[in-house]
């Protein structure tokens, strides 16, 4: 049977399938090219993931862990408090951890977006409560603004060995990015453009839409009986009159449903 990845509107990850027998078993069991675990002994999450054209993998997201695994010579190597942003560099096979660096201040920063150029420079965005969050002279606004939390814009080289610049981005309430771009090699895209979570999610053949539920029964229906021998619905009212007086049969549910589920009624 045919069966393939694809992504939604909504940026969830799904299946679509080809024809098969709905009276068998559907197991779909993709197949896992590698995993890994990447943290330290404290609380770490990654939020965005990017490639670029050669096929090699950036993270980012957050870590409470003061061991994280960041690299010798990167742009950050020691945990600044709270929690830090993280990015790493992970070859095309997933075996070989290129590069990984902090990215943060004393208080709560949070990688929310990954982005790479054709050049490889990597682009992270996110939000930070850090009054010494790193930011450069000469950059947009180089000093935390205030309020409950500011935006921040960082742009770090190829090797991950420095900062190119950093940014804060906001006003004197509450500010950040929550969700940001992600692509592949290329001109970034816009925040929220076309970086979205990819969430595991159960799936299920969709119904065809020939296959309506039948409309929910009035209060003064009589409760419907489910037959052994067919699984169909049959009661005292399971007729309708129509204006000329003569009874129509609703139609019928396909058996195929009988164990999906049975009408529930007040």
């Amino acid at each position: 049977m045919a069966a393939r990845w694809v992504l939604r509107p909504d940026g969830i990850a799904s299946f679509t399938v080809g024809p098969y027998d709905p009276s068998r078993s559907l197991v779909i069991d993709p197949v896992l090219s590698y995993s890994s675990y990447l943290g330290g002994s404290g609380a770490d999450s990654a939020n965005a993931l990017a490639t670029d054209a050669a096929g090699n993998i950036y993270v980012a997201g957050s870590t409470a862990s003061a061991n994280f695994p960041a690299t010798s010579g990167a742009a950050r190597t020691v945990f600044a408090g709270g929690t830090d942003v993280f990015v790493a560099k992970f070859d095309p096979t997933g075996n070989t951890r290129i590069w990984a660096t902090f990215l943060g201040g004393a208080l709560a920063d949070t990688g929310a977006g990954v982005a790479i150029d054709g050049s490889g420079s990597v682009y992270v965005t996110g939000e930070t409560t850090s009054v010494d969050f790193p930011a450069t002279a000469g950059t947009l606004r180089a000093t935390y603004a205030g309020g409950g939390s500011d935006a921040f814009v960082t742009k770090l080289a190829p090797s991950g060995a420095a900062l190119v610049y950093s940014t804060f981005l906001g006003g004197t309430g509450e500010d950040g990015v929550r969700r940001s771009p992600s692509t592949r090699a290329g001109t970034p895209t816009s925040p929220g453009d076309s970086a979205r979570r990819i969430s595991p999610r159960r799936w299920a053949p969709s119904r065809p839409s020939s296959m309506a539920v039948p409309s929910t029964p009035s209060r003064r229906s009589s409760r419907p009986e489910e037959t052994p021998s067919s699984g169909r619905l049959t009661s005292a009212a399971a007729t309708t009159t129509r204006a000329s007086g003569s009874p129509s049969a609703p139609p019928a549910r396909p058996s195929s449903w009988a164990a999906h589920a049975r009408p529930t009624f007040p």
